[in-house]
């Protein structure tokens, strides 16, 4: 036999013709052309097919499992692969090894060519140089015996036999959804001062609010003292409570710290503000509202109030912008204030400019002398000039911002120019370079006094390694005094992280000038065990100016992850300050544990109902019957089973989308589903209703055949074509019309299809008429007669 099929096989390659390198793949099984989708491919020297639609063509089933596919044939043999695994298993044990590992290709099996004679009994030639696989079966198979001319109705009679006892794959879902979460660490130190400190930090993660914040606490030398800050968020407004910073103008509060709260509400278009509290080391008090009005055509309306109390200060500030141009706006404000010191205006006139690469903010303000000023407002009490503010980013590795202002002072108020100016440079992910500059100068009297700072750092990382360095200057000088004092820092820093992770780095500083220093600091970390690490460090300083000391510290400390979850630290240190002329030792621990709330499983359930839909409407109508019998599926997991009412539930569904399906091989053989899978969003604790209607199963069948005097219509004498390959739309299914011509799309939901000719499979000689496509309406319950016409004549080879 085997020889027989090998004799088959080189005779199909002598007649098959040569094919360029670009032609697609081209099966043959027992002569007769196959088309697959998608086509085979050619990978690192190996031919891979797709699984399903030999699958189909061999009349096997498959059933996959994440990883594994189970490939059941007709005559009862069942064999197993693996993704990515080269055995193929039957029985238990590994019958055969491929030359290949099966892959999953762009969401498709595909298997190597040795599979293909494992899993179906076949012997496979691949021809690379003329793209051809020759498949030639053991034993053909079975052809159709349908009648070329189909006039009668197919009847089927009789259900699928129900399960003896359904056990569904589908189990509840039972996870419980963590609906807040934090993390809570407490420490002390123990030497020559006792502190104590404790930080929570958390976020809720479920629902339309949502709260997040941290609150440390420590305590030390007699006193408490607390920080943080909760943030309640919803749609519509948001709650901060703890240090919050509060910007509106410098005509009221400009970039003011407060301990308090701030609430943010939108109504309809316009937003309303409220804030109050603290500022931050201050004895004085501040509180405001703002709103910002719906848009009226290209204008927009704001206004704000703020008071102190403990001045008994009241400012009231009204602003106007107008959008001129895309990208252009001029905007107005004035505000007027009053205080038992005196009452006064001020006003402020600019532009805003705005693109993708620059923007850009010019104004001019004045304020009265008398103008009451709160808090970081006080910048500008009594002064007058123009306001700069810029941002341009010319590529992707630069970005400048800037801002300048020039301040004439009234009468007994200085006059301030200050000017800044930011570049960040990063030419790749490893490089980056960051430089600023600023400087501010006072006159008041004929004084002159300036201060001037900048800083540089270069950052580079390879690897595991590391590298910073840093540079800093500042000066304040009397311009007209000749007075000056200035101090300049350098420091380097390299790291280097370790085979098991933990970090190495070494860190050298040297400062010149009024403060002369220099000094070092190296550190490390030790796996001691696979859960304790130990860290260590050590910083030596030496000051020579104003005065001289020498300063050394040495750290140690272990830490180590607890079964808890929990992070507990111990560790202690040395410090040794030459003035002084004895170490502070001191002893150091802290614990921190992770909190997690849990909510109830969030799950929905599920009701089915599968019916015949007698009239086609796609609507269960009275007298309408229930069909039991018939497995669901959700997630393609088995989950339930109709009783004889045609109804099927499910409790206890993950909220989300999921994909519904009824199990094909559980119909009565008779009927089919119009609509098998459906997609449906479950919501938590609420029911889903979805009905699969139930119709008499339409065929379609019909002859390939050559059609020679172009009358559309088969007539006696015309020969029939075989091996052409047949595509039905908005399926997956493929026909290969047999050695009579003959072809059949059975057990189909009636509905309007299209039946297409594969190109590829047409014998030489012959075409297809347009494009080769007909259109073709099944009828619930009948056979529908459809044959295809070819034009042209056979190319007949000779030997």
């Amino acid at each position: 036999m085997r020889t027989a099929l090998a004799v088959a096989a080189a005779l199909t390659l002598l007649a098959a013709p040569t094919a360029r390198a670009a032609d697609p793949v081209r099966v043959l099984v027992d002569d007769i052309p196959l088309a697959l989708t998608p086509d085979p491919v050619v990978q690192d020297a190996f031919l891979f097919l797709p699984l399903r639609p030999l699958a189909q063509h061999f009349q096997a089933s498959l059933i996959v499992d994440r990883q594994a596919i189970e490939v059941r044939r007709a005559d009862g043999g069942a064999y197993l692969l693996r993704l990515g695994r080269l055995e193929v298993w039957s029985g238990g044990i590994v019958i055969a090894v491929t030359e290949a590992p099966v892959q999953l290709m762009q969401g498709t099996t595909m298997i190597p060519r040795g599979a293909v004679d494992v899993l179906f009994e076949t012997l496979t030639v691949w021809n690379p140089q003329v793209s051809v696989l020759t498949i030639t079966t053991a034993r053909r198979p079975a052809q159709i015996t349908t009648t070329p001319r189909p006039a009668a109705a197919v009847t089927r009679t009789g259900p699928s036999p129900a399960p003896v006892a359904f056990v569904p794959e589908f189990h509840p879902a039972v996870e419980r959804p963590i609906v807040a979460s934090g993390y809570v660490t407490a420490g002390m130190s123990l030497g020559a001062e006792t502190a104590a400190t404790a930080r929570l930090q958390f976020r809720t993660h479920t629902g339309a609010e949502r709260v997040d914040g941290s609150v440390a606490l420590s305590a030390g030398s007699g006193l408490l003292t607390t920080a943080g800050t909760i943030t309640r968020r919803t749609p519509e407004d948001t709650l901060t409570v703890g240090g919050i910073s509060v910007h509106d103008s410098p005509l009221t509060v400009y970039e003011q710290g407060l301990i308090g709260a701030v609430y943010q509400v939108r109504r309809g278009r316009s937003t309303w503000r409220f804030f109050g509290g603290n500022i931050a080391g201050t004895a004085s008090y501040l509180y405001g509202a703002s709103v910002a009005l719906d848009p009226i055509g290209h204008w927009l309306l704001q206004g704000a109030t703020v008071y102190d109390p403990a001045t008994g200060t009241l400012v009231l500030k009204g602003r106007t912008d107008r959008v001129l141009h895309p990208g252009v706006t001029a905007f107005a404000e004035s505000a007027w204030g009053e205080s038992p010191a005196g009452s006064g205006g001020a006003w402020r006139l600019g532009f805003d400019f705005g693109s993708k690469q620059f923007t850009t903010s010019v104004s001019y303000l004045s304020l009265d002398p008398r103008f009451p000023t709160l808090g970081n407002a006080a910048l500008f009490a009594g002064r007058s000039g123009p306001l700069v503010q810029l941002s341009y980013r010319p590529s992707p590795v630069w970005t400048f911002s800037g801002s300048a202002s020039l301040l004439r002072g009234a009468p007994g108020v200085s006059d301030r120019y200050v000017t800044s100016l930011l570049a960040h440079y990063r030419p790749t992910p490893s490089i980056g370079i960051v430089a600023e500059t600023r400087a501010v100068e006072d006159t008041v009297a004929g004084v002159r006094t300036r201060s001037t700072s900048g800083q540089v750092a270069v950052t580079f990382t390879t690897g595991p390694w590391g590298l910073v360095l840093a540079g800093s200057h500042t000066m304040d000088a009397g311009v007209l005094t000749g007075t000056a004092a200035s101090t300049a820092t350098l420091s380097f820093r390299a790291g280097y992280t370790l085979p098991s992770g933990l970090p190495l780095w070494a860190e050298v500083s040297r400062s010149s000038g009024d403060t002369a220093a220099w000094g070092y600091a190296v550190g490390s970390a030790f796996r001691l065990s696979d859960r304790t690490d130990l860290n260590t460090q050590v910083r030596h300083k030496i000051y020579t100016l104003p005065s001289s000391y020498a300063e050394t510290s040495l750290e140690l400390s272990v830490s180590q992850p607890l079964a808890s979850g929990a992070h507990l630290t111990l560790g202690g240190g040395l410090r040794y300050v030459t003035t002084a002329g004895a170490a502070a030792p001191y002893l150091a621990f802290q614990y921190g544990y992770p909190l997690y709330a849990y909510g109830p499983p969030q799950t929905g359930r599920l009701a089915a109902v599968m019916y015949v839909d007698q009239n086609g409407n796609g609507i269960r109508d009275a007298g309408e019957p229930g069909m039991g019998g018939i497995v669901l599926r959700v997630d393609d997991q088995s989950a339930a089973i109709s009783d004889a009412s045609g109804a099927a539930a499910v409790a206890g569904v993950q909220a989300g989308d999921v994909t519904v399906a009824i199990d094909d091989g559980t119909l009565p053989a008779h009927l089919v589903a119009t609509a098998p899978v459906q997609s449906v969003r479950v919501v938590a604790t609420e029911t889903r209703e979805v009905a699969f209607p139930l119709a008499p199963a339409a065929a379609l069948l019909g002859v390939v055949f050559h059609d020679e005097n172009g009358n559309g219509v088969r007539d006696e004498g015309e020969k029939a074509i075989p091996g052409v390959v047949l595509r039905l739309s908005g399926t997956a299914i493929l026909r290969t019309a047999d050695g009579d011509g003959v072809y059949v799309f059975d057990h189909l939901p009636p509905g309007t299809y299209a039946v297409t000719v594969d190109l590829r499979s047409v014998p030489l000689g012959y075409k297809v008429r347009g494009e080769g496509s007909y259109a073709v309406t099944a009828v619930a319950g009948e056979e529908r007669s459809l044959d295809i016409p070819l034009d042209g004549r056979p190319v007949v080879r000779t030997f």
